[in-house]
């Protein structure tokens, strides 16, 4: 993210409401949120520079809340047995998203496919595939795939356990640990290691430093 400190008030905002962001998964949502955040942001701003008030003219289609309540409101209608409820729905949606909109959405859909098996390894750390199958509705089975898949993947890249922390300075030059973990990389990709520590950890706005050991 161009703007690290938009992670972390996501990151503290979801901690609030009781939602951890200390696992693979919760990381992967404070991150998408930070992106439809930063998205928010850049659309105001457009729509602004055109002359045009963004409250009016955009409605907030693709900000968290919106999302939240499209989902929750498409389960509920396909849950229900009147047909009449989804097609209200469905027709509502046809006026309030556009084409950009469905390809914004879809994208993300896309990556958060492709990183399921690496998402659901890491989870995996901490909740069985029952519980990854009931947070991300997949079923148990499918999760299991995903994290054999990975495990496949890893054992192929000859990854390696990695303890890491990040330090950041305060302001009389002591340095402090800011978070610390495990995790299995390639040896090659270090670099793209610490560099998402950095990111996670909201520390890129400090003077900080990320070690690396095995």
């Amino acid at each position: 993210l161009d703007d690290p400190s938009s992670f972390q008030r996501i990151a503290d905002e979801l901690n609030a409401r009781g939602v951890p962001v200390d696992t693979a998964a919760g990381r992967l949502t404070a991150t998408m949120y930070a992106l439809f955040d930063k998205y928010e942001r850049e659309r105001r701003a457009e729509i602004i520079a055109a002359g045009g008030d963004p409250d009016d003219e955009w409605g907030h289609t693709l900000s968290r809340s919106n999302l939240i309540s499209v989902a929750r409101a498409h389960r509920n209608a396909t849950r229900r047995a009147e047909q009449g409820d989804l097609d209200r729905l469905l027709d509502d949606l046809a006026d309030e998203f556009d084409l950009t909109d469905v390809r914004i959405v879809r994208g993300v859909a896309a990556a958060l496919a492709d990183a399921m098996p690496r998402i659901a390894y890491k989870a995996r750390e901490r909740m069985s595939p029952d519980e990854i199958a009931q947070q991300t509705g997949y079923t148990t089975s499918r999760v299991a795939q995903f994290i054999r898949q990975e495990k496949e993947r890893r054992a192929a890249a000859g990854f390696t356990r990695y303890s890491w922390r990040v330090d950041t300075r305060d302001a009389d030059g002591t340095w402090v640990d800011r978070e610390h973990g495990e995790d299995e990389w390639a040896p090659a990709d270090l670099s793209r290691l610490a560099e998402r520590c950095l990111d996670e950890t909201g520390a890129r706005d400090k003077r900080a430093r990320v070690l690396i050991w095995e």
